[in-house]
């Protein structure tokens, strides 16, 4: 599973039902105490959605509501 900088609310950051995917993202400008340093950004209930276009600052995960946390490269190879 992937490790964050921070605690947070994990529980918070994966999709409630029906949605089965939540995508999340870390912005690394931020300090981890920071509220927004890692939110979500949206919740799917399939997996015909694509993630933001990469940006240098921001780092993107998949979270599913099995618990299962996926990165962008372990996301793409899925594809």
């Amino acid at each position: 599973m992937v490790e964050y900088a921070t605690e947070g609310d994990a529980a918070s950051l994966f999709p409630d039902e029906p949605n089965e995917y939540a995508v999340v993202a870390m912005d690394e400008l931020k300090p981890p105490d920071s509220d927004d340093f890692i939110f979500v950004l949206g919740e799917f209930e399939d997996d015909d959605f694509e993630l933001p276009t990469p940006k240098e600052t921001m780092t993107y995960f998949v979270h599913r509501a099995d618990g299962g946390v996926m990165t962008r490269a372990e996301w793409e190879s899925d594809e």
